[in-house]
C-alpha cells in the first residue's frame, strides 16, 4: 500500500513504497555493510568477555561471602575462646593468690604420724597432754623454742585410731629442723612431713600411682647369650636363649606417649651380643691352635678365661 503523500514530503510520490523504500535504504546502506559488521562483532565480542568478567566476579562474590561467613565463625568461636580464657585466667590467678597464702600459713606446719592419743576422756586435758609429749619429743632433739607450739589431731576421734599431730612451729627454719625424719623423730615408725597444699598432694597422689604402675608392669630383664663351658669347646657349646631385646615401634613408643601408659612391648631381638661371642670364641681359638696345637687347645681356652674371670672387668656374659 503506498504510504499517504503530505506536502512537505521532499520524496517523489512514486518512490513512495515499500519496495522502492527498501531499494533505496539497500543502496544507501551498502557501502556501510562492512561497517557496520564488523562493529556488530566487535559489540557480541565484548559482550562475550563482559559476560565472563561478570560470572568471574559472580564466582568470587560467592567466594568471598563462604569466607564472610568462616571468619563470621571463626570470630564467634575467638570471642568465645576469648571469654573463656578470661574466666580460667581470673580463677588461676584466684588459684594461684591462695596457693601462695595456703603456702605462707602452712609453711610453719608439719605434720608427725603415729604419735600414742592420749587416753584420757577429757578432750581439754587430753589435747593438754598430747601438746606436752609433742614438746618434749621435739625440744630434746631440736634446738628451738617450744613454749608457744600448738598441736591438733587430724580427723575425728577414733578408740584404736592414731590419728596425725599437726604441729603449729614459731618459723619455717623450725620446720626443717624437725623434718628430718627418724633421726630427729627418735622413733622408726614414725614420720615427720610438712603440711602440704592440695596442689602438694595432688602432685604426690600422681607420683605414687606413677610409681606404683611402674612396680607393677616390672623392670624389662635382659638377657644375652651364655657360653657353657662343659670340658669341651665346639660352636654347639654356645646356646642362645629366647630372650626380648628393647626395640620398640616409633608408632608404639607415640601411643604410650599419648596414653601415658608403659605397655609390654614385644621386643625383637638383636644378635650383636651373641656374634661378638662368637668372634671372640673364634679368635681365642686360633690363637689356642697357634700357641698349644689341636691337642691342647680346649684346656689352654679354659685355663685363659679362668684367669680372666678374675680381672674385676671380666663378665662371664
Amino acid at each position: 500500500m503506498p504510504l499517504p503523500v503530505t506536502e512537505s514530503t521532499d520524496i517523489p510520490a512514486d518512490s513512495l513504497n515499500m519496495s522502492n523504500l527498501e531499494s533505496a535504504l539497500t543502496k544507501v546502506l551498502t557501502p556501510f555493510k562492512a561497517e557496520i559488521k564488523e562493529a556488530l562483532n566487535s559489540y557480541c565480542q565484548k559482550l562475550d568477555s563482559l559476560t565472563v568478567v561478570i560470572n568471574n566476579v559472580l564466582e568470587e562474590n560467592k567466594g568471598l561471602k563462604e569466607q564472610s561467613t568462616i571468619l563470621s565463625n571463626n570470630l564467634v568461636k575467638v570471642e568465645e575462646e576469648l571469654d573463656s580464657v578470661k574466666s580460667n585466667l581470673l580463677n588461676i590467678t584466684e588459684e594461684a593468690v591462695y596457693e601462695v597464702h595456703q603456702r605462707q600459713l602452712r609453711s610453719k606446719n608439719i605434720i608427725i604420724y603415729n604419735v600414742p592419743e592420749s587416753t584420757n576422756s577429757n578432750k581439754q586435758q587430753r589435747t593438754q597432754n598430747e601438746s606436752e609429749i609433742i614438746k618434749n619429743l621435739i625440744s630434746t632433739r631440736v634446738d628451738i623454742n617450744c613454749d608457744n607450739l600448738k598441736c591438733f589431731r587430724l580427723g575425728k576421734y577414733s578408740a584404736g585410731k592414731i590419728r596425725p599431730v599437726k604441729v603449729e612451729l614459731m618459723s619455717s627454719d623450725d620446720v626443717l629442723k624437725v623434718k628430718m625424719g627418724e633421726e630427729v623423730i627418735g622413733e622408726r615408725y614414725r614420720r615427720a612431713k610438712g603440711n602440704g597444699t592440695a596442689a602438694h598432694r595432688s602432685i604426690r597422689r600422681d607420683h605414687t600411682a606413677h610409681t606404683g604402675h611402674l612396680i607393677e608392669v616390672g623392670t624389662r630383664v635382659i638377657q644375652i647369650a651364655a657360653v657353657i663351658y662343659n670340658g669341651e669347646f665346639p660352636s654347639e657349646s654356645i646356646t642362645r636363649r629366647e630372650a626380648a631385646w628393647p626395640a620398640p615401634e616409633d608408632e608404639e613408643i607415640k601411643s604410650v606417649i599419648q596414653s601415658g601408659e608403659t605397655p609390654d612391648w614385644d621386643i625383637r631381638e638383636f644378635p650383636c651380643h651373641t656374634q661378638a661371642v662368637e668372634r671372640c670364641v673364634k679368635l681365642v681359638t686360633e690363637a689356642s691352635l697357634k700357641v698349644c696345637g689341636p691337642q691342647s687347645r680346649y684346656g689352654y681356652i679354659r685355663a685363659t678365661l679362668k684367669s680372666r674371670e678374675a680381672i674385676n672387668e671380666f663378665s662371664s656374659k
